[in-house]
């Protein structure tokens, strides 16, 4: 996976999207999951460019299993980047 930061931050994300995909049945459903366009999904997965911050903490959630709470964020306000 590429990493534009080159830092281990990066890599928490990607790992972390790349985990929620996995349990939401790919690039595909957790991009129906998160209300996302699934090209945008598949870059930030690949590395290539930072999600937002409410779609990284959703995804955390997802991975945590916490799907009450990734409603919630999901209700949030989008903020700029998570992983800087």
């Amino acid at each position: 996976m590429a990493n534009p930061t080159g830092d281990s931050e990066g890599t928490a994300c990607t790992r972390t999207l790349q985990r929620a995909a996995d349990f939401s049945g790919g690039v595909a459903g957790l991009a129906r999951m998160l209300h996302v366009p699934a090209t945008d999904l598949a870059r930030w997965i690949a590395g290539e460019s930072r999600p937002p911050q409410d779609i990284f903490l959703a995804a955390l959630d997802i991975v945590s299993g916490d799907g009450a709470a990734q409603r919630d964020r999901m209700q949030l306000k989008r903020k700029p980047e998570a992983c800087e």
